[in-house]
């Protein structure tokens, strides 16, 4: 009888095996878990309900984008809060290469699944968007408004000698200053899809040439000033004071300083340099060099510092003669005048300090 010896070793190489293959086997069944809640977390993220964090954004997917790029332009747009969210969700449902290209508008659903549906069906949307610009907008602030409702457009580069004149009013203007002044505050309606930054602000342009055409336009051409210069104070007079009796007294009184060689010392002027909304400003904010800095420069600014309105262009137009050289805001709003430097330091000593 032949009895069959198991080789030295067998045993142990037998049982290293079945430990190899039982460690595989719950590798595979932990990374299919782990895949499968990956895949669940992606589906449950993607197919939430989002609302728009902006109504009206405006997105464009250009020709060529890839799925990266798409993915990384939500994400940088705050459409999506993680862009490989989007990317893995695209490629999950096959649809990684179906992406169209086109300007889209998205209102109200933002969920990753929407936008997904919305670029792959190619439904480039367009949706007049409102925008309301109250007075005394500066440009980089009537730019941001444009930004907060979807539209990302620059103001700044552009000069009035862009935009034509359906009046001939904006053939009096400085050709190459800037718009400033002459984006007329109200309340406008966009298409991002069919009008672009130029369009939008020919329109503002042509609202304000609406606006001043007529009387004011002639009383202006008959009192020999300047339209640049009638903008340029109207900005001051809206930045700086609120009613129309308290428009037309500051007027006459920047006037009055400008015949008498006076700087007109108007903090306005000093707030659009910084860019401040208060009129809260330091030493070192005054000794600022600029010509926009009536501080240290006599004579009225370069050009305009806001929109103005429609009143404070009057005003502008029609001062009210008046025995004041002085004025000041207090914190209320409500403007002190005063005749003469100690009785205007007096009114600051009581109201602002």
């Amino acid at each position: 009888m032949i009895s069959e010896v198991e080789p030295p070793g067998h045993g142990a190489r037998y049982k290293t095996t079945s430990i190899i293959a039982a460690a595989a086997a719950v590798f595979f069944v932990i990374i299919l878990s782990l895949l499968f809640f990956l895949y669940r977390a992606v589906v449950v993220d993607a197919e939430t309900h989002r609302e728009c964090t902006v109504a009206g954004m405006q997105f464009v997917v250009e020709k060529g984008d890839s799925l990266k790029v798409i993915g990384e332009k939500l994400e940088g747009a705050k459409l999506v809060s993680d862009k490989y969210i989007f990317i893995i969700y695209a490629m999950l449902k096959g649809k990684q290469t179906a992406l169209q290209a086109g300007n889209y508008i998205f209102t109200n659903e933002c969920s990753v699944s929407a936008l997904l549906d919305t670029m792959t069906k190619g439904r480039a949307m367009t949706s007049d968007v409102a925008i309301t610009f109250p007075e005394g907008l500066r440009i980089d602030e009537v730019q941001k408004l444009f930004l907060d409702n979807g539209i990302a457009i620059t103001i700044a580069s552009y000069s009035i000698g862009d935009f034509t004149s359906s009046r001939d009013i904006m053939t009096a203007a400085p050709q190459t200053a800037g718009v400033e002044g002459y984006l007329f505050p109200e309340t406008y309606r966009f298409d991002p899809k069919k009008e672009d930054a130029h369009a939008m602000l020919q329109k503002m342009i042509t609202q304000f040439e609406t606006e001043i055409s007529g009387d004011i336009f002639s009383a202006i051409t008959q009192s020999g000033k300047k339209l640049h210069d009638v903008v340029t104070v109207a900005s001051l007079i809206e930045k700086e004071v609120r009613t129309e009796k308290d428009k037309a007294l500051v007027s006459g009184i920047i006037y009055k300083r400008l015949s008498l060689s006076m700087p007109l010392q108007i903090d306005a002027t000093i707030a659009y340099l910084v860019k401040k909304k208060t009129t809260k400003l330091t030493s070192q904010d005054i000794e600022i060099d600029s010509p926009y800095n009536t501080y240290l420069y006599k004579g009225l600014p370069p050009g305009p510092i806001a929109s103005p309105g429609l009143s404070s262009i009057r005003a502008a137009l029609y001062p009210e003669a008046s025995e004041y050289l002085y004025y000041l805001s207090k914190p209320d709003g409500e403007t002190v005048f005063s005749r003469t430097y100690e009785e205007h330091i007096a009114a600051k000593n009581k109201y602002l300090r």
